[in-house]
């Protein structure tokens, strides 16, 4: 298994490098900047293939661009965005932060027919300067275009979906078994799982029942009301809405009748988290003496918050988790979001707002909560960050009219969800489902901006088939899948049902154009960037300028390719730009922040190979190291490749020197020469000189351009200036660069100003450097080798600090070298940070010896098996978590805290909190700010940005 280097404690110092290397797929490095110092990524895996799956998660949008070519109108919707933030790097702009003027389309004269275009121009809205980067150069302001939409008028929507039934006979029971042949008594909630797995609350027996590979089984319930434990011995109380928490895998299910909240992992074991057990009331606060009354629907937003739809108290509440004992409800503090006791339909700010009887909650991913407003016949949206409420469909009137949201009537709304832009409605009086989607160029805050439609067929039954003649009896909670399948409760059929688009997803009904011709395209783009993960690229316009606060650009030309067909398409944008000021990633406490965000830039998280070319085409093998110049340039150290490669700042990838097919130790130009298994690299900040720890070699090997074109191999020539090739030696001397012995170099981090190289040795528990004394530098006799900190004889390990050859370390991997040289080690084994000054004292920044995962400051925080570290221009160190699957920060003054990953091994875009990052190795920064970081379990590039969704 991956794991098994860190429980091989002494065992490890005494394996081969190669085996070394070989078990841990990749280590990690630093590099200066400028400066600062950097570090660098690692993905593992086997040729031809690797682990992982990319589930893509795109950012809020800056705004949603509606082209109708009917009229030559063009409307911009920013998104929504509130509150104040600094922004310190280079950050993805969204929300209001930047504001857009358009003009009316025109036809471009001396073009084809086909080309349309528009004059684009950008305020901004924020609070700083955007389009510099911390030395004042000019970036520019980037607006890259999400995938464009064709749009059409809508259409009756139930010839294009089909219902099936998925679990249950229609005979009351509750028999486990086949889903053909298992029973069901009212099932209310549905929720699905990572796997796949459904998870139904079944109000008549009072039990939470899971649907996995085709098979029926009771996960829990059947005990004492409100009693917690495992499986069968917790008791429920007509238990309805349920929710899967994203964070930490478990389900939230509103026990209606024991007016509590409860929390149940996927194995069956029940906990209360919320509520006074047949206590009905409303009190806020901690989470044993919160009172709910009829909690009926539930959602959990990506930060793990819980939204209640609180139905007799007319209230949405929130819940918090504090931290602690998940299973203990003191670990929790309720709070209400918005409505009052007295119930109706008011729309406001909290306070003011009005609710009556809300049932279903839906979470769409950017801040917003939609409720199911049963009493009232109307679908609200609520802003999860201030509480405020709109109606969007429904007038009062109880019916189901379709039409506009201000025309169209429910007759009692209860479950809701949130598919990929659309919403999903069960409109239970009727037993009709209705979608509602936002028309082109509306507001998403009023309903005139909503167009309501019904997907099925009204009245009782329980008929299969298209949306025609498909019936229900009692139509329920909704439960979407990441395909677009609907899961359906519907109650009084005792199944559970399934809903289909023909065209595979949602939404439905709206058109693309005609199927005869090719899609819109940006005819006119500054250039392309990789679309997140997903594979595709994304065009972008590039303003080039410094962008002042307040200020407005000129008007550029975005022109679009229109096949014949189209009356209208759609698209989305994100601004991302360079701030002026030193960059720091904002981290959260036990979380990862939010204001970061993760995406995949190159590479795939499930091939690995040996491929140049563009970012998303590119392949690598288990690289474990990266650098990166003063211009952005990355510089990789691809292990199982045995080569370096280069990525430049457009994305293309190539082969600076090795992958010969033949790991040995050849020096020459990059096209002969060969490494084996290189770990650490750094570059000059000039990018002309690059320097490796050819770890499987025992070697420290320099790559320099001595050729015009660097994409070239034979731009580049390889010597080694320190090892023989064998390992161990004498290290209480200094050793000249060819007669000096090496033990397994790992990390490596370079100080252009003092031409002076630091690297670790894992096995010997050492940091050594060396020192350029000679006149030519791609010879090894000029540079000298010394010892820097650990052991000068036998490379005892231990947390020790002191001054030099006193101290010591446990299996110390990357380095990272600030702006005043000062050196930070990642001492694996110790599961700590470990700081060298210049006059050589070693001391601990963060972490102890006890393995765990604890924000905090300097030894109470934790961390397992920390491999990776940089330095940002700030002194902001950045550390890659390996076994805890996180990137940590840590102050100057040794307070620790998270900048991304949820904890889960995975692949996962997406914000900081939510993000999945499997086994991280490398960990570097650009000039900008953004971190730049690789996973055990894939062979991907990730990007590490500032998100903000706010404007001053």
């Amino acid at each position: 298994m991956f794991f098994s280097r860190f429980v091989l404690s002494r065992q490890r110092l005494e394996a081969s490098p190669k085996s070394i290397l070989r078990t841990i797929c990749g280590l990690t490095a630093a590099v200066v900047l400028s400066g600062c110092g950097g570090g660098g990524p690692n993905f593992g895996g086997t040729k031809g293939g690797g682990g992982g799956v990319t589930t893509p998660v795109q950012p809020s949008n800056s705004a949603t661009f509606q082209v109708d070519l009917t009229t030559g109108k063009v409307q911009v919707i920013s998104s929504a965005g509130s509150g104040k933030a600094i922004v310190q790097s280079r950050a993805i702009f969204v929300g209001n932060t930047i504001g857009y003027t358009t003009s009316d389309l025109v036809n471009d004269s001396g073009l084809s027919t086909g080309i349309r275009s528009t004059n684009v121009s950008l305020t901004n809205n924020f609070g700083l300067a955007i389009g510099a980067d911390s030395t004042g150069a000019q970036r520019g302001v980037k607006v890259v275009l999400g995938p464009i939409t064709n749009l059409a008028a809508p259409i009756d929507l139930r010839p294009f979906v089909n219902v099936s039934t998925f679990a249950g006979t229609g005979v009351l029971g509750s028999n486990n078994g086949p889903s053909s042949s298992a029973t069901f008594g009212s099932p209310r909630g549905v929720a699905l799982d990572a796997s796949g797995a459904i998870y139904v609350t079944d109000d008549n027996y009072s039990k939470i029942r899971k649907i996995s590979n085709g098979y029926v089984t009771t996960l829990a319930g059947g005990g004492t009301i409100g009693a917690d434990g495992v499986g069968a011995s917790a008791g429920f109380k007509y238990p309805r809405g349920i929710a899967l928490n994203p964070v930490d895998g478990s389900l939230i299910v509103a026990d209606f009748g024991a007016h509590q909240v409860r929390r149940v992992t996927t194995s069956g074991i029940v906990s209360t988290i919320a509520g006074v057990v047949n206590t009905p009331g409303y009190i806020d606060g901690a989470g044993n003496t919160a009172e709910f009354n009829s909690p009926w629907g539930v959602a959990v937003d990506q930060s793990g918050a819980i939204y209640v739809a609180d139905s007799n108290n007319n209230m949405v509440r929130k819940i918090s988790f504090l931290g602690g004992d998940p299973t203990k409800n003191t670990s929790y503090s309720v709070s209400t979001l918005t409505g009052m006791l007295a119930g109706g339909s008011t729309d406001g700010p909290p306070g003011t707002a009005k609710l009556l009887v809300p049932a279903g909650l839906a979470y769409d991913g950017q801040g917003n909560i939609y409720e199911a407003d049963s009493g009232s016949e109307k679908i609200r949206r609520i802003d999860t960050l201030t509480g405020n409420t709109v109606t969007i469909a429904g007038t009062g009137t109880k019916s189901s009219t379709d039409g506009l949201g201000s025309t169209a009537t429910f007759n009692v709304p209860r479950g809701i969800a949130y598919v990929n832009g659309a919403i999903v409605v069960a409109d239970s009086g009727s037993n009709f489902l209705r979608q509602l989607i936002l028309l082109p160029g509306a507001a998403s805050s009023s309903s005139q901006g909503w167009q309501v439609s019904t997907m099925t067929n009204g009245g009782t039954g329980a008929t299969d088939g298209d949306g025609t003649v498909a019936s229900f009896s009692t139509v329920d909670f909704l439960a979407a899948s990441p395909s677009g399948a609907l899961y359906i409760s519907d109650i009084q059929n005792h199944k559970v049902r399934r809903l289909v688009p023909t065209n595979g997803q949602f939404p439905i009904g709206v058109a693309t154009g005609s199927p005869s011709t090719a899609p819109v395209s940006v005819s006119n783009a500054d250039g392309y960037e990789a679309g997140n993960g997903t594979g595709t690229q994304l065009p972008f316009f590039l303003y080039n300028t410094v962008l002042g606060r307040g200020q407005t650009t000129d008007p550029k030309i975005w022109s679009f390719n229109v096949p014949t067909g189209v009356t209208a398409f759609t698209f989305s944008v994100n601004v991302v730009a360079d701030t002026p000021v030193p960059s720091t990633v904002d981290s959260g406490t036990g979380v990862g922040s939010n204001q970061s965000y993760v995406r995949t830039i190159a590479g795939s998280p499930t091939v690995s190979g040996m491929v140049n070319g563009p970012a998303t085409a590119a392949l690598f093998h288990g690289w474990a190291f990266s650098a990166v110049d003063s211009s952005g340039v990355l510089y990789i150290a691809d292990t199982y490749n045995n080569a370096i490669r280069r990525m430049d700042t457009n994305g293309i990838v190539s082969t600076v020197a090795g992958d010969t097919g033949v790991p040995s130790a050849v020096n020459g130009t990059g096209d002969v020469a060969t490494f084996q298994e290189p770990a650490g690299i750094g570059v000059t900040p000039d990018g002309l000189t690059i320097y490796v720890a050819d770890s499987g070699n025992n070697l420290i090997r320099r790559v320099s351009r001595t050729g015009g074109d660097p994409t070239r191999p034979t731009s580049w020539t390889v010597s080694t200036v320190a090892g023989t090739g064998g390992s161990g030696g004498n290290y209480s001397a200094d050793t000249p660069g060819d007669t000096a012995t090496i033990s397994s170099p790992m990390g490596l981090a370079v100080d252009s100003t003092s031409n002076t190289i630091y690297f670790t040795e894992s096995s010997g528990n050492r940091i050594r450097s060396i020192h350029l004394r000679g006149a030519d530098p791609a010879l090894a006799h000029s540079w000298i080798v010394h010892l820097i900190a650990g052991d000068s004889a036998a490379g005892a390990y231990g947390l020790v600090n002191g001054y030099f050859t006193t101290a010591r370390f446990h299996s110390p991997f990357s380095l990272a070298l600030d702006k005043v040289g000062n050196l930070y080690v990642a001492d694996e084994l110790n599961n700590a940070i470990r700081k060298i000054t210049p006059a050589g004292l070693v001391s601990t920044l963060a972490g102890s010896a006890t393995a765990g995962y604890a924000d905090g400051s300097g030894a109470s925080a934790q961390f397992t098996n920390p491999v990776g570290v940089a330095a940002d221009s700030a002194g902001i160190c950045y550390v890659a978590d390996y076994s805890n699957h996180r990137i940590r920060a840590i102050s100057p003054s040794g307070v620790v805290s998270t900048v991304a990953g949820n904890g889960s091994s995975g692949h996962v875009d997406g914000p900081g909190a939510s993000a999945q990052i499997s086994f991280p190795v490398g960990i570097a920064v650009l000039p900008g700010g953004t971190l730049i970081t690789g996973s055990q379990n894939d062979a991907s590039i990730r990007a590490i940005d500032r998100s903000y969704a706010t404007a001053n």
